[in-house]
């Protein structure tokens, strides 16, 4: 008794009811009664009246305890209290996941449908529904359905009859222990027609009636014909309702078996299989006393409507798989967590692009560059080796010519003179600038202009698609500026360098036979003042200038076959870069489109009206079967977006979103030294249990936390030593490493407003002992 938390309206206790007995005997009745012995009659007399009144005050105590919030202790007092504040205690709450259906047997030629109430096996004996208010169907040609949401519990149906008396009352006996009705599911008819279910039943003739789902075995009430109608004798009353499993019922990925009763369709068993790519989102057990205690008095205070930002957390914060959440009036667009997360998004998709075509271009420019290389190594080596096949050549021919000049006559020295001339056209017709050449130099040149006109568009169409995005304009420039200026650099080396290299080699052979006939025709003229010898040395001359020219023109052919290949190897790789920048922006116009678009409709909905500038955003968080934040079911936004429409302010637009981003993990690192009395393992578990216990309350300090709640190293501390005896840890330090951008200068971690901090990475390490 000494626990209870009692008001002083009256505070007797048996001492003090005896010592107020004899008061009274010893003022009124002096003379008559003054013998207060213990072995009297009269002082067991008194002994029983105080006995009495000590009783009697007691219940009147637990009574009037029993009247207030703050000090009610039983769940029945605290239930009607609620009742009268209009408040409807919370019951369960399924747990809820998204999955696929596939069908290894499909396609069909036929529809398979899947109704409402389609169950599945789950761990640990826990059931899982399809409730949608659409029958599921598989159409002929298809083989799964996509985006399925499941509820965990079974639907289940009680009938009764009325029997006309007032505030009948019904017990769902088919509930089982440890197992809940789960809040706004139960569905009642009355010979067939729905009645409503209230709070507290109005004083109004209307088809109502209440509820107490928080009872064991949960109860249901109907008026008595002033306060709510009474069901008529003899109606039937049909009772539907889902037993849920409540927390229990969460479940990890992957964990949804097969169907409890196999699914048929045209006379044949479908075999239906369930990807559950994620955990489960939501499940709760009702609400406890503690519970109630603090959101009865908030509910009175919001109305069921919402106004403020207390009243938007209040009302979303009680709503159904809704783990927490965090309401904002916005104000600008800094403040619009959906303007802010798609203009990010469409930033993130532009970089993404052109970061991952810049890293698929590099390659390729790498083998552009090598191609270009090898082209100008070509020209150098055929340079080379045409010298070099050359000059033996010419060498002999030096030396033939060298014989007939000293043995010639006088008569012909002019003659000489007229044989060197077109032979010096031979050899200066070596090293002047060849056409062809040329041609090929044109030739490379302009398939680098053809092609940088096709890659110029590309980036020039990725630059005007990010045009309206600041983030990343500067980004994507440079990244475009780099790439151009890449390509004129090669583009201007290779012409210069194979312009160089050709200057020095001409492989006319035309003007190179023209003149090989000059020569010979002028020692036709020759031929009779010159001996047989000098004849043969001419002839010599003329045979080895056809070498030459064999040579040039043989040496030109592999060559140009060389540096074909290279042009054609250069077009592959400039078409790959067609195609790369081809496929790395196709899907860009398309995806920055969609998230504009979606940004168009985001500020047309809720700022374009001027009646409707009033923002208010909600960040909700689900939670997974550890209790930790994930993203809501969409399905949940959607009607907690409905349910706060129809609460708010007429001048007031309601927006919910995920709020994930927002959620902040803590990294903590802890050093203990276990006392030698102590077992390291159960105090180690225990250390962590304080910060990141999630089955059973009370929950870690680090699971479920509220927004904008900062963590302090004292908080952790206390919350470990609050768990460990004293006399367990001999040396205990704790230090939150982070994110680091959040701690301030004394190691604590200070969430931004609109943040959320939750488990983290948390490193415990037992020291080494005392001896």
């Amino acid at each position: 008794m000494a626990n209870l938390n009692k008001i002083n309206y009256v505070d007797q206790d048996f001492s003090t009811a005896m010592a107020e007995v004899r008061n009274f005997l010893s003022t009124n009745y002096p003379d008559e009664y003054n013998d207060y012995l213990a072995a009297n009659l009269g002082t067991a007399f008194i002994d029983i009246i105080s006995y009495a009144e000590q009783n009697m005050f007691w219940y009147i105590n637990r009574k009037i305890t029993d009247l207030y919030f703050p000090t009610a202790v039983t769940p029945r007092a605290i239930s009607k209290l609620a009742r009268m504040l209009g408040y409807k205690s919370r019951g369960a709450v399924s747990a809820e996941c998204s999955v696929s259906l596939n069908f290894p047997d499909a396609p069909f030629t036929f529809p398979v449908q899947i109704n409402t109430g389609f169950q599945w096996q789950g761990p640990n004996n826990t059931v899982w529904e399809y409730r949608g208010a659409v029958t599921l169907i598989l159409q002929p040609g298809q083989t799964s359905i996509a985006a399925v949401t499941l509820s965990q519990g079974e639907t289940a149906v009680n009938n009764f009859i009325s029997n006309g008396s007032a505030n009948q009352f019904f017990e769902l006996l088919a509930v089982p222990q440890g197992k809940f009705v789960e809040r706004d599911s139960v569905v009642i008819l009355v010979d067939g027609e729905e009645w409503i279910e209230q709070p507290l039943i109005p004083f109004s003739n209307e088809n109502n009636y209440e509820t107490n789902l928080l009872a064991f075995p949960p109860v249901l009430r109907f008026g008595d014909g002033v306060q709510g109608n009474i069901p008529p004798t003899g109606f039937g009353i049909q009772i539907t309702y889902v037993i849920s499993d409540g927390f229990r019922g969460r479940i990890t990925s992957n964990s949804i078996g097969d169907p409890v009763v196999g699914l048929v369709a045209q006379f044949q068993n479908i075999e239906v299989t369930v990807a559950q790519a994620l955990p489960s989102v939501g499940g709760d057990d009702p609400e406890d006393i503690r519970s109630i205690t603090v959101n009865a008095p908030k509910f009175q205070r919001v109305q069921d409507r919402a106004i403020t930002k207390d009243d938007y957390d209040y009302l979303s914060n009680s709503y159904d798989n809704v783990a927490k959440a965090d309401a904002q009036i916005v104000r600008s667009i800094s403040g619009d967590y959906a303007t802010i997360f798609l203009l990010e998004s469409i930033c993130g998709t532009v970089n993404q692009t052109v970061t991952g075509a810049y890293a698929g271009l590099s390659p390729l420019i790498d083998q552009i560059n090598e191609d270009v290389d090898g082209i100008v190594s070509s020209v150098g080596v055929y340079s080379q080796n045409l010298i070099v096949d050359i000059t033996p050549t010419l060498n002999a021919i030096s030396g033939y010519v060298d014989t007939i000049a000293s043995d010639v006559t006088a008569t012909i020295v002019q003659m000489r003179t007229d044989i060197e001339t077109p032979y010096q056209n031979v050899v200066t017709a070596l090293y002047d600038a060849d056409a062809t050449a040329l041609l090929l130099i044109d030739e490379l040149a302009t398939v680098f202009d053809i092609k940088n006109v096709s890659i110029y568009s590309y980036l020039d169409a990725i630059s005007g698609a990010v045009s309206g995005c600041p983030g990343a304009q500067p980004v994507v420039a440079a990244n475009i500026t780099y790439i151009k200026s890449k390509l004129s650099e090669m583009r201007a080396s290779l012409i210069a360098t194979a312009s160089t290299s050709y200057s020095n080699i001409d492989v006319d052979t035309n003007t190179a036979t023209t003149n090989l006939n000059t020569i010979i025709s002028e020692i036709e003229a020759l031929s009779g003042e010159v001996s047989s010898a000098i004849a043969s040395e001419i002839t010599s001359i003329a045979i080895n200038l056809g070498v030459i020219v064999d040579t040039i023109s043989g040496s030109s052919d592999d060559f140009y076959g060389l540096v074909s290949g290279y042009l054609v190897d250069l077009d592959t790789q400039v078409s790959g870069v067609n195609t790369l920048f081809y496929q790395s922006t196709s899907g860009l116009y398309q995806s920055v489109c969609g998230d504009i678009n979606e940004l168009y409709a985001h500020l047309d909905e809720n700022i374009s009206n001027s009646c409707q500038a009033n923002l208010v955003q909600v960040k909700v968080l689900g939670k997974d079967a550890n209790r930790k934040y994930v993203a809501p079911l969409q399905s949940t936004l959607d009607s907690l977006k409905a349910y706060l429409e129809e609460r708010k302010d007429i001048v007031q637009t309601v927006s919910c979103v995920e709020g994930t981003v927002d959620v902040i993990e803590a990294d903590v690192t802890i050093e203990v030294r276990v006392a030698n009395t102590a077992v390291e393992d159960d105090v180690v578990q225990s250390i962590k249990d304080s910060l990141d216990k999630s089955d059973v309350a009370p929950l870690g300090i680090l699971v479920e936390r509220a927004f904008n709640k900062p963590l302090y190293v004292w908080e952790i501390d206390g919350a470990i030593r609050d768990n460990v005896p004293s006399d367990h840890i001999d040396y205990l330090n704790v230090k939150i490493n982070g994110p680091a951008q959040y701690l301030d200068i004394s190691g604590n971690l200070i969430t931004p407003t609109g943040r959320v901090i939750q488990t983290g990475t948390i490193i415990v390490t037992a020291l080494k002992r005392f001896t």
